[in-house]
């Protein structure tokens, strides 16, 4: 009647009718026992199978930190003499490993992230280095055409200073020749 309850599901049933028959007969009681220790295994295999089952879905919807502490919470409800029980070190083991992937995937980003605005400031201390420089070249290019525009100009105020200056001679000259033509003239 037990082994009929325990096929049924109902270990805790079982177990009370087999906690139930006497200890007259050492040998009864001993079948008894072992009848007993048979059905507490299912039933703790059976739960066992159940709580995976249920630590396993929590983990699927939720894989992280969270989801973890969770499925850890799930799994410690499961006896440590039941069959399955490698089945949840397993499923422990296999959480451990995607959180420290997930944990290095994590730092592998704030590393890329720094090396990214590493380089990326590097960048933009060269375009601003190379913009210094175009700048550097258009004054000095600015002043170049300056001075030779200053030269021109100088040349050019040079060069009518001595036309001015030869003109001025030459006026000078015929006022001279004049003066000295009507001085002849007025002398003979």
């Amino acid at each position: 009647d037990a082994m009929s309850l325990s096929k049924k599901g109902e270990y805790d049933a079982a177990m009370f009718k087999l906690a139930a028959v006497p200890d007259i007969c050492e040998n009864c009681y001993m079948k008894t026992m072992d009848t007993m220790q048979f059905v507490y295994q299912q039933k703790i295999d059976k739960e066992c199978m159940l709580i995976m089952r249920n630590a396993k879905t929590t983990w699927i919807a939720n894989q992280n930190a969270e989801g973890a502490s969770k499925v850890a919470e799930i799994i410690n409800s499961i006896s440590p003499f039941s069959t399955c029980e490698p089945d949840a070190s397993n499923l422990l083991k296999e959480i451990s490993l995607k959180l420290a992937a997930d944990e290095k995937a994590r730092w592998e980003f704030q590393i890329q992230k720094h090396k990214d605005a590493v380089k990326l400031k590097e960048e933009a201390l060269k375009i601003d280095e190379e913009d210094r420089k175009r700048q550097a070249s258009l004054q000095k290019e600015a002043l170049r055409i300056d001075e030779e525009d200053r030269k021109r100009q100088s040349s050019l105020q040079n060069e009518a200073q001595k036309q001015q200056y030869s003109l001025q001679k030459e006026a000078q000259k015929q006022q001279y020749a004049l003066q000295k033509s009507d001085q002849e003239a007025g002398i003979s």
